[in-house]
């Protein structure tokens, strides 16, 4: 198969079930129709957009990636491309000293990634999906000593079992999870 590679959220649409047709630009007086004889229902609310075509030169970057075996082989490198290099000078690895490791927060696991981590009410709050299409473990390790389910409003859930600062959070396939971490003391 071939993949599309993308630096962000886009509409996409898939053709005659072998053609992909991406929207790389929309430039339009409206921001969805509601009349359109190609959809039954509007793609958004018929707003105006004043100017929307005006916006000068526009970038779009994307890669088309062939792969053998399953799509879940794409997932890293599709992470990997929406992510910038970052480039630090030196001419070698003598050059180059690598930060001591620091005490943080771990996110692991097959086809886990972290999508968010954020301080709500005194929490960490973590988010983090399972990328793969059968259940999987996300390890969380830190210093927190607490952990509980939240609602993506942050509403509390049910409390999680911490050992020694890990969480071993079984998910379902493509399951988001939000968790809130307390460090007690």
């Amino acid at each position: 198969g071939v993949a599309a590679l993308l630096e962000h959220v886009t509409e996409y649409e898939v053709v005659d079930g072998a053609e992909l047709a991406l929207t790389l630009l929309r430039s339009v007086g409206y921001l969805s129709r509601n009349r359109n004889p190609l959809r039954p229902e509007p793609a958004g609310p018929q707003l105006p957009t004043p100017a929307a075509q005006s916006r000068g030169v526009r970038k779009v970057s994307l890669a088309l990636m062939p792969y053998h075996e399953s799509w879940e082989e794409v997932v890293p490198h599709a992470e990997a491309f929406r992510h910038d290099l970052l480039a630090v000078p030196g001419q070698g690895a003598q050059d180059l000293p690598m930060p001591a490791p620091a005490a943080g927060l771990s996110v692991t696991g097959n086809g886990v990634t972290m999508t968010s981590l954020r301080d709500r009410d005194g929490r960490h709050e973590l988010r983090v999906v399972a990328l793969t299409p059968g259940d999987t473990e996300a390890v969380v390790e830190g210093t927190f000593t607490q952990a509980r389910h939240a609602d993506l409003r942050g509403r509390p859930g049910a409390e999680l079992p911490v050992t020694d600062g890990t969480l071993h959070l079984p998910m379902k396939a493509w399951e988001i999870a939000t968790i809130q971490l307390t460090t007690s003391g």
